[in-house]
């Protein structure tokens, strides 16, 4: 049988466990959300990118176009 202050303890320690536990979820929730917002960015980026080395393979294109070599 428990003693009131041994029974008092395992009650302390279950809840701050589960204050723990329930913190570690909502850091862990946190942690999801800035990753998938780092993602739509790194996306957003990859993007911006693309359309820009097209950009500048068209101007070098068109460029080359009207200035050939001279021979």
């Amino acid at each position: 049988m428990l003693t009131p202050e041994e029974y008092n303890h395992i009650i302390q320690n279950r809840t701050a466990l589960a204050d723990r536990i329930k913190d570690a979820k909502e850091l862990g929730t946190h942690h999801r959300d800035l990753a998938r917002s780092f993602k739509d960015d790194l996306d957003k980026l990859q993007l911006e990118m693309e359309l820009y080395t097209n950009f500048l393979k068209d101007a070098i294109k068109e460029y080359e176009d009207a200035h050939p070599p001279a021979p």
